[in-house]
């Protein structure tokens, strides 16, 4: 089964249903949530979320999201751990810290990583689809 992480940004329009999402990305969580793909959603991805709900005041529930990808067995939230902060220490082509441990977290299980973001896309240090 394909195997996906997706960046903050990615969870963001799909939950708002914004035009910003890529054609490919969409068709691959629209997958998931049949359970034809796998998606791993990195712990900092979840915080940024969070943060972003708070800060810019998006339409979104919390709550819900969390309980809608708890509940699906195609999704999993991922820790942060000390092999990912290892691994981030090598990444110099990404500068951004939250990027650089979404992107180790594709690397290390072998995702892609579903983003747009032009500096992840151009370090190809994993794969990225838009």
């Amino acid at each position: 089964m394909a195997l996906y992480v997706p960046d903050t940004r990615c969870l963001i329009w799909q939950a708002t249903a914004a035009p910003q999402l890529g054609v490919q990305a969409a068709a691959i969580l629209a997958q998931v949530d049949q359970g034809n793909a796998q998606l791993i959603i990195p712990t900092i991805v979840v915080a940024e979320l969070l943060f972003a709900i708070e800060r810019r005041k998006l339409p979104l529930n919390c709550d819900l999201l969390l309980q809608r990808w708890l509940a699906n067995p195609a999704i999993e939230i991922s820790p942060l751990t000390l092999e990912l902060l290892l691994l981030m220490r090598t990444v110099t082509g990404i500068p951004e810290m939250h990027d650089r441990l979404i992107a180790c977290e594709a690397k290390l299980r072998n995702a892609t990583l579903l983003t747009r973001d032009a500096q992840i896309v151009a370090a190809q240090f994993v794969p990225t689809v838009w």
